[in-house]
């Protein structure tokens, strides 16, 4: 709804300043002046940060339909609203990977690092390590995705610790080789997906995310210095 509602209300308060300059301008400002203020003090200005604007074009909007001269007109754009709707909603609950989000919220939270596609599926498959011998994961990032999301996801009693580092590299893995003798050792990365072929660790599995973009990768940590090929 928001990309149909808000093309109305651009077209909407155009067509008021013909006729009601001063509502237009009250709405301009309002509008310009918040979106203004927010880019003065947001590195990013992520679309999410200014959803609540959408609200000063539900009236221009409204106007707009008003303006509409045929039963036609109206009808097209109540069904382009109601599809929209629909749409979105559906990929919402069933196809997550095609909601319709702007790119830069795409990336935030479907495509890039911070998406959580795998994390569940990791803790799942610790989990079930687990049963056998405790689990160490050591994950890449000590925030976000591959430390505070994969966390969300124990459940109390769980024999699984996580142990995150920033930035997480080859003197850190070589750190837990002695832990290998105690613990299933799983290492998480999300930030990357190449690593130099002398670093001690076994792909198990990775989750792509949409668009290729990124994936959540889970390797088992090696003891000693025999390193197979990682891919």
């Amino acid at each position: 709804m928001g990309y149909v509602v808000a093309a109305l209300g651009v077209v909407g308060l155009i067509l008021m300043y013909r006729k009601y300059k001063a509502e237009a301008l009250y709405f301009s400002i309002w509008f310009i002046g918040a979106y203004l203020s927010i880019s003065m003090v947001a590195r990013v200005l992520f679309p999410r940060y200014v959803l609540s604007l959408g609200g000063l074009l539900l009236i221009p909007a409204a106007y707009c339909i008003t303006q509409l001269k045929s039963t036609l007109q109206r009808s097209i754009v109540f069904i382009a609203i109601v599809l929209s709707v629909v749409y979105f909603n559906y990929t919402i609950m069933f196809d997550y990977a095609r909601i319709p989000f702007p790119a830069i919220d795409r990336g935030q939270y479907l495509e890039a690092w911070p998406a959580g596609w795998g994390a569940k599926e990791i803790i799942l498959m610790a989990r079930e390590m687990s049963y056998k011998k405790p689990v160490l994961i050591v994950a890449e990032g000590n925030f976000g995705m591959s430390h505070d999301v994969l966390d969300t996801f124990l459940l109390p009693g769980d024999a699984i610790t996580i142990k995150p580092y920033w930035p997480l590299e080859k003197p850190q893995l070589e750190l837990h080789q002695k832990d290998i003798d105690a613990y299933e050792v799983l290492v998480v990365f999300a930030h990357r997906r190449e690593f130099p072929l002398d670093w001690p660790i076994e792909l198990v599995a990775a989750y792509d995310k949409p668009g290729d973009v990124s994936e959540l990768s889970v390797y088992r940590l090696l003891p000693g210095t025999t390193f197979p090929p990682q891919r």
